[in-house]
């Protein structure tokens, strides 16, 4: 991220369930690639926990689309993406088990590509 990330396009790290930023940071300080200009400027961090944790992906989607498509990064980082995913299936089979019908279902390979640039997720019919 830090040889990656300039001001012009910076590197984003999204953390979902992970390593809080600020431990995170911590860590990183003791490497010789850790420059503290560039922070804020040319590496941003977003911590997306309390929205997987109160089961808005669709903010997590939104916050996500919206910085990068603010930023234009070099890079992107979300750890862990799996977490989204994990939520997504749970928020699912809960969904189903109540009886409900969802209208979405987050599965990876629907928050990538065209839909994550274009903001568009597409809607999955139910099973």
């Amino acid at each position: 991220m830090f040889s990656l990330g300039t001001d012009a396009r910076p590197a984003l790290h999204f953390t979902v369930l992970g390593e809080p930023p600020l431990k995170l940071l911590r860590y990183q300080q003791q490497f010789s690639f850790f420059e503290p200009a560039k922070m804020e400027r040319s590496i941003r961090f977003f911590n997306l926990s309390d929205d997987v944790l109160s089961g808005d992906l669709g903010a997590v989607l939104s916050t996500i689309v919206r910085e990068v498509e603010q930023a234009n990064p070099a890079v992107v980082v979300v750890d862990s993406f799996r977490s989204v995913a994990r939520a997504a299936s749970h928020r699912w089979n809960a969904t189903r088990a109540s009886g409900v019908s969802p209208a979405y279902r987050a599965q990876p390979n629907q928050l990538s590509g065209d839909h994550v640039s274009s903001g568009r997720v597409p809607r999955q019919r139910d099973a």
